[in-house]
Formats: structure tokens, C-alpha cells, sequence
């Protein structure tokens, strides 16, 4: 059964074509997370009944959870950090020459990504996905977010950021068994549908967050996936919304990865599965980094109600929904005409 706690996703968010968003919330105030708010949770043996049952109950009561005795190398995570404030300490126009193109990879300035209903964040970052040909079946058929990369004139990032990929999306395909045991489903149910190349992450960079009411490196919201894996630094200023309204920070734990879930996932579970707002504010004084990774499925994936989460008395909440459909509509949403 649902989370008897857990509020709906339309309690504070607004409808973007099937899957809803999040609109602004009032803040009802910061402060540090309390031990055990935000579990930590070794993910070596993802086939112990303990370690799926503590997955479970972070999913139904935060949506966030950091994940340790993943496999990661320190030196994978670190290289691609590396690599990022190389990336990011070029001149503007050797950054401008790969602005974002119409699959949506390459570099976005600051100020022209926007999350309706708030000003421009203040961030920097750079796109990635899975790299195809232009000539792939994908790519020709003009689904958004697939095509090929654009490397900067870097010699060591291509390699850095493909290991940090290639790890953990690795990470993402090894936690998905765990989520589908604690639904009660068969261990490779998700597995099913996270084989296409609908995978993306970024590489962004925080300058310190003007102090102004209503401005944020990132403004609330939710994630469209099913899962995000998160490497951050130790700046801090990722911080979550409880149901009370109240914001607690996620800060940096050495060696682990914050995952959290996405919009689909909490539908695919009718919100038994929250997926819960966040936002960045840097107050850390310096410059920021963080590599999110956001773990979608297929671009052809139909998310319906799992039948373990519905029932008379707890009918679904949402209709069948097209995840490239969905994606695309969004992708429109939240991109300035600026960062095209």
C-alpha cells in the first residue's frame, strides 16, 4: 500500500502534458538535516532482504537516499571533477563554440535555464548523453535528447567523463533490481525498459548564489526520470523539501552518491515512491560542482500504474504516459530561447 503519509505530487505541482511539476512553494525555512533523515545506505549486497527493506522505506518517506559500497573508484569521480573545472575555466568563447545544440548536448550558459514561475538559475553546465551517429535510427527519427556528443579541445575529458558514465550508469543498472524488489516485483522488471539510450548527465558549476529573494543556482523542482545519481562536492547547498515544507540540506558525504526519484518512478508506483523537490543555493562563497546523471528509460517507455500499487481504495493517479512525449514537452519548458 501507498506511504499513508505521502502527498500527492499534485499538492504542489503543476500539470506539464501527464506528469506533473512542480510550482513554487512557500519556504518554510533551512536547516541541517538530522541524523538518519536522509539514509545513508550500502548498496554491496543488493540481494539482503535488510538493504532492500531500508531502500524501500527511504523511497516512501524522502525520495532521497545516499548510496555507499557502490565500487565506484574515488579516482573515476575525481577525474571527471577534474575535468569539469578544466572545462569550465576556459575562456567564454572557447565555451560559446559548443553551445547546446538541437540534441540538446554541450554548453549552456548562465542564466538560460529556467524552472517556470522563477528567475534564471545561476549555474553553468554542460550535456552530455549516450553518443550516437547521426545516421542512428534515433537520431533520424528526431527523438529529442539523442544524438552525438560535442567534446571540448580538451585532451583528457572525452576519457574522463566516459569512465564516470560507463561507472555509473553501471551503478544506476545495479540499483534497479533493488527498486524492484522492494515494490514486490521480479528483480529485472526495470531492467527491461532502461536498455535504450535515453541516459543524460551534466556537468555544472555553481558560482555563489546572489543574495536576492527568490533566486537559486537551481529553483525547486523535480526530476522527470526514474532515477538521478548525484556526485557533489563538498560546498554543500543541495537541499530537499520535506511535507512539512521545511528544507533540509543534503550535504556532502565523502565517497557516496545521492539518488533520488524521479517524476516517473513515483508514477509508476501511484506516489508510494515520492519524487521530492529540491533546489541548489550556494552559500559556500566559491564555486560549486556537481555531476548529476539522470537515469531514463527508454524513449518509447509507456509509464502505467504498477498493479502492486493500486487497488479499490487507492485507484491510479495518473494516465498511461509516453516518456519521449513527456520529455520533449518539457525539454521546451524549462530552456530559454537563448540556450538554442
Amino acid at each position: 500500500m501507498p506511504n499513508p503519509n505521502a502527498e500527492s505530487l499534485t499538492d504542489y505541482r503543476v500539470d506539464t502534458g501527464g506528469i506533473a511539476k512542480p510550482a513554487p512553494t512557500a519556504d518554510a525555512g533551512r536547516r541541517a538535516a538530522r541524523d538518519g533523515e536522509i539514509p545513508v545506505i550500502d548498496v554491496s549486497a543488493l540481494d539482503d532482504d535488510a538493504t532492500v527493506r531500508r531502500m524501500a522505506e527511504a523511497c516512501e518517506r524522502i525520495g532521497f537516499l545516499y548510496v555507499v559500497g557502490h565500487g565506484i573508484a574515488d579516482c573515476v569521480v575525481q577525474g571527471a571533477f577534474d575535468q569539469a573545472r578544466a572545462f569550465f575555466d576556459q575562456p567564454e568563447a572557447d565555451k560559446l563554440a559548443l553551445t547546446v545544440d538541437t540534441h540538446q548536448r554541450g554548453y549552456r550558459p548562465d542564466g538560460t535555464i529556467t524552472v517556470p514561475g522563477n528567475p534564471p538559475d545561476v549555474k553553468e553546465v554542460f550535456e552530455l548523453g549516450v553518443e550516437l551517429a547521426e545516421d542512428h535510427p534515433d537520431v533520424v527519427a528526431g527523438k529529442p535528447m539523442q544524438g552525438p556528443n560535442r567534446w571540448p579541445a580538451l585532451p583528457e575529458f572525452r576519457d574522463a567523463m566516459e569512465a564516470y558514465f560507463d561507472a555509473v550508469a553501471g551503478l544506476g543498472q545495479r540499483l534497479l533490481p533493488g527498486f524492484a524488489r522492494a515494490l514486490d516485483l521480479p528483480a529485472d522488471f526495470f531492467a527491461t525498459f532502461h536498455q535504450g539510450p535515453a541516459i543524460t548527465w551534466r556537468v555544472m558549476r555553481y558560482p555563489p548564489t546572489p543574495d536576492r529573494p527568490g533566486q537559486f543556482g537551481t529553483a525547486p523542482h523535480t526530476d522527470f526520470g526514474t532515477l538521478t545519481l548525484l556526485a557533489q562536492d563538498d560546498k554543500g547547498g543541495l537541499e530537499v523539501r520535506l511535507r512539512s515544507g521545511e528544507w533540509i540540506e543534503a550535504p556532502y558525504v565523502p565517497g557516496a552518491f545521492i539518488v533520488n526519484i524521479g517524476d516517473l518512478l513515483a508514477c509508476w508506483t501511484n506516489d508510494r515512491f515520492t519524487s521530492t523537490a529540491h533546489r541548489v543555493i550556494n552559500r559556500s562563497g566559491g564555486d560549486r560542482y556537481s555531476i548529476p546523471m539522470f537515469f531514463n528509460p527508454g524513449f518509447d517507455t509507456m509509464v502505467e500504474c504498477l498493479p502492486s500499487c493500486h487497488g479499490p481504495d487507492n485507484p491510479p493517479r495518473y494516465e498511461p504516459i509516453h516518456f519521449g512525449t513527456y520529455v520533449a514537452t518539457l525539454t521546451g519548458l524549462i530552456f530559454s530561447e537563448s540556450a538554442t
